[in-house]
């Protein structure tokens, strides 16, 4: 894999941003620079730096997006749901960007998804999407094995951030079969929760999404306080079921002593960040979902999740996830 020097951009360096840092400062003698007023995020970033090799030509750190360039190859924007886009906005308001790479959950309203696309057309940015099962190499080899459909996956865990993380499943259930979502039904929602991110909401019960060609994704978070997520996908036409296990790296065949698929365990995200910069920077191109295709596996959920929690503030005007 080539790689040639390129001017960066990331927006927030929190948690998630800061693993995003790590893994990008791997490019070599790229200039990154990284927006991130909070000065504890700064010092988290600066102590998650030290632990890798960084290979970056320089790492820059501003407060603010007015203060950057006025033109990077590929910005990164890892902020929560509720102020994406505006930095969004600001950021291609006051910069050229070439690619553009946005973490899920996109945004917390409904108009912010078109708007977002005619803000990306007029200024001819090429815009993906964070959902990285897509990039596991685990999916990879499973979807030609299991990508027949139609196709029921199951994921079931206790409190496993359910209204934030299921995009992550729609998104892996359309890049398996090729279809598209067509509905979520929350009906079976038990009850909202405070979010470990400060002003977001979780979820407990059910939910379940219903894709163009009769596939169908059953998600379900119970209150428990064990985080165990389980993982299985059954076929009407086949017997029989595969059962992930994404930790270990497996995939069992209901039925076959020995593992269809081992030794592939989920990457972390510094694992991910530069292969897919490299990737669009090398051919333009990416694993990651393309802007248009997530925001239309992302407006079914926000739709759904939102007429819920309206149940209890009907003046609601955004659906409070990240």
């Amino acid at each position: 894999m080539s790689f040639k020097p390129c001017s960066l951009v990331l927006i927030g360096a929190g948690e998630l941003g800061s693993r995003h840092l790590q893994s990008m400062a791997s490019l070599p003698d790229s200039c990154i620079d990284v927006v991130e007023p909070d000065a504890l995020s700064v010092e988290k970033a600066r102590q998650r730096l030290s632990q890798v090799q960084v290979n970056a030509a320089h790492i820059r750190f501003f407060q603010s997006i007015q203060q950057l360039s006025a033109q990077y190859d590929l910005a990164l924007i890892a902020t929560g749901a509720a102020v994406r886009f505006e930095l969004s906005q600001q950021l291609l308001r006051h910069a050229k960007v070439r690619y553009l790479l946005l973490e899920k959950v996109l945004f917390q309203r409904p108009e912010h998804y078109a708007q977002m696309q005619a803000l990306l057309e007029q200024n001819q940015v090429q815009a993906y999407v964070n959902c990285p099962r897509r990039c596991y190499p685990l999916y990879q080899q499973l979807k030609p094995l299991a990508g027949r459909k139609p196709l029921v996956m199951q994921v079931k865990g206790n409190l496993w951030g359910m209204a934030c993380n299921s995009i992550h499943f729609i998104d892996l259930v359309s890049f398996l079969t090729s279809e598209s979502l067509q509905s979520v039904d929350a009906s079976q929602l038990e009850q909202r929760l405070q979010s470990k991110r400060a002003g977001y909401l979780e979820v407990t019960g059910g939910l379940r999404c219903f894709f163009s060609q009769g596939s169908e994704l059953i998600l379900r978070c119970t209150a428990d306080e064990q985080a165990a997520i389980s993982v299985s996908i059954e076929y009407s036409s086949v017997d029989g079921r595969f059962d992930i296990d994404e930790v270990k790296g497996t995939v069992h065949k209901t039925g076959d002593a020995e593992p269809l698929l081992r030794n592939m365990p989920m990457l972390y995200q510094s694992q991910l960040t530069a292969a897919v910069v490299s990737d669009l920077l090398d051919s333009g191109h990416c694993s990651l979902t393309p802007f248009v295709e997530s925001s239309a596996l992302h407006l079914p959920l926000i739709h759904s999740l939102l007429a819920y929690f309206r149940q209890e503030s009907a003046e609601l005007e955004h659906c409070p996830i990240t």
